[in-house]
């Protein structure tokens, strides 16, 4: 919208030093001008909202609110801005004077050598642009969440990072979750929830694999959870200290206790903390694996019989044009035809 104000003034301005009372320096400068920026706001419009084909929520949402404002401080710089230029008059330039015409500044000199050889401006333009494009062959995107860095040598993130990875499992420092939701209380299916985090395990596109059968990284048994469960209760109520007369080792005592945070308070939903084989979560490798990890998480999911199934993180919000819906076309293809049919209307005019 800066950009936009920016064209008009300025060229109201220049208008005016041409001799232009400020009325029709107004009118011929939303002549020139308001083509320029119309087919300008239209491409930006357009391209904000294609972000609607993204399954990422927030930018799906983002676009259509972008390009509404697009749209509003066009419709200002066409009516708004215009009106307010031609009442102001020369006081909006105030206190400087406006010259008369003068010679064209370096830019315009260049644009008119530009426009004078076409065909030389346009393969140089070639050749330049496309030596650009070649030096970006062979280019990987970093990814999507940020650098993973543990942070400088020394210092305090980077020993708590240190920490962390010498005594927790991968899985806890860049997860992705699986989360597995079931008819019945956790506590029921533990069997199916053992074996389903074996699958997890044994399949290539996960490197690391915790959740209520191993919430500490070392497996405990499905009938040992059971007994404890019987014996101490629901472990996400558990104190961090054992009860007085609690007759269990305090590390299995933590790791029931841990279990807690992996199972939903109605017991049917759990989930289980993953890293992922192809790399850190935000690293585009991951991303690029996602549709695998999810088909690996339906099937092992059936095999358990969870009913439903899903996987969250910073690698599974990825785009993936593939899911798009009906529904999201029906949507959004109108929106792009008329834009395009406006874009067209102000190029033919």
């Amino acid at each position: 919208g800066t950009d936009y104000g920016l064209f008009l003034v300025l060229r109201m301005r220049e208008e005016m030093g041409n001799g232009l009372d400020p009325k029709a320096a107004v009118v011929r400068s939303v002549e020139r001008v308001g083509a320029s920026i119309s087919s300008s706001a239209g491409t930006v419009i357009a391209a904000l909202l294609a972000l609607m084909l993204a399954t990422f929520v927030m930018y799906r949402d983002l676009g259509p609110a972008l390009a509404l404002a697009i749209a509003i401080m066009l419709l200002a710089a066409l009516t708004l801005l215009p009106a307010l230029c031609a009442v102001c008059g020369r006081a909006l330039f105030w206190p400087r004077t406006i010259e008369g015409p003068q010679g064209a500044p370096a830019w315009g000199r260049i644009a008119e050598r530009i426009v004078a050889r076409p065909k030389r401006a346009l393969a140089g333009g070639i050749v330049l642009f496309g030596a650009l494009a070649f030096c970006a062959v062979g280019f990987a995107a970093g990814g999507f969440g940020g650098s993973s860095d543990d942070g400088p040598s020394g210092s305090g993130s980077a020993e708590g990072n240190a920490l962390i990875e010498a005594n927790f499992p991968a899985a806890a420092t860049d997860p992705t979750t699986v989360v597995m939701r079931f008819d019945r209380p956790a506590f029921t299916e533990l069997a199916q929830i053992a074996r389903a985090q074996q699958e997890l395990e044994r399949s290539d596109v996960f490197a690391s694999v915790t959740g209520p059968t191993s919430p500490t990284g070392r497996p405990i048994p499905a009938p040992v959870l059971v007994e404890l469960r019987r014996e101490l209760g629901d472990p996400a109520g558990l104190p961090l200290v054992p009860p007085a007369g609690v007759a269990v080792a305090e590390g299995l005592y933590e790791a029931f206790r841990a279990s807690g945070r992996d199972i939903s308070p109605d017991g049917r939903t759990v989930q289980v903390q993953t890293a992922l084989a192809a790399g850190p979560a935000a690293s585009t490798a991951a991303l690029d694996a996602i549709p695998d990890v999810r088909a690996e998480v339906e099937r092992v999911g059936r095999s358990v019989g969870a009913t439903e199934v899903g996987v969250a993180g910073i690698a599974a919000v990825s785009y993936d044009i593939s899911n798009l819906s009906n529904d999201d076309l029906r949507t959004v293809l109108p929106v792009v035809l008329v834009l395009i049919a406006i874009l067209l209307a102000i190029v033919l005019k």
